[in-house]
């Protein structure tokens, strides 16, 4: 599948959290250019393709197809659009939460930090990983016998085992 200029527009713009009135505003143009560009009916001519990267936070080499372009680029391969999907979907889901953050008073901002805490917790929202290590939570010290300082250092070398 070729990756168009239209394309990287779009990936772009939506990347900037532009709609597509707002980047024609910007760059002084009708909405329909803009429509146009990412559908690739159109084709913007080489002396705003540097305009256009400036507005839109990308390179004009990132317009043009030869490399990434991002200014905080995912560590990828140029053109590698599989990773660039992943940092636009980061980019914006940083974005939209900042902006609802910044919408709420103190207490909204506290219930968020909860809920958040909350998340982190359940499994099936957890970030996993090749660098995701088990946790292993420690046991309580036990009461029903006395624990002497062999068993403790005993428990101490296998909860500080890096291998476990």
């Amino acid at each position: 599948m070729t990756i168009t200029i239209g394309d990287r527009i779009k990936a772009a713009r939506n990347a900037a959290g532009l709609t597509q009135k707002e980047l024609a505003e910007k760059f002084e143009v009708a909405e329909i250019t803009i429509r146009q560009y990412e559908s690739n009916k159109r084709v913007p001519r080489s002396v705003h393709i540097g305009k256009l990267a400036e507005i839109l936070g990308v390179s004009k080499a990132y317009l043009m197809g030869w490399d990434n372009g991002f200014n905080e680029s995912p560590e990828s391969e140029p053109c590698n659009m599989d990773a660039t999907r992943k940092w636009i979907v980061n980019k914006q889901t940083k974005r939209t939460l900042d902006a609802n953050f910044d919408k709420l008073n103190a207490i909204g901002k506290y219930k968020v930090a909860e809920y958040t805490e909350d998340l982190t917790k359940i499994p099936e929202y957890q970030k996993k990983d090749e660098n995701t290590h088990i946790l292993v939570n420690a046991a309580h010290a036990r009461t029903d016998i006395e624990v002497t300082e062999e068993m403790k250092k005993h428990d101490d070398d296998i909860m500080n085992d890096e291998n476990f």
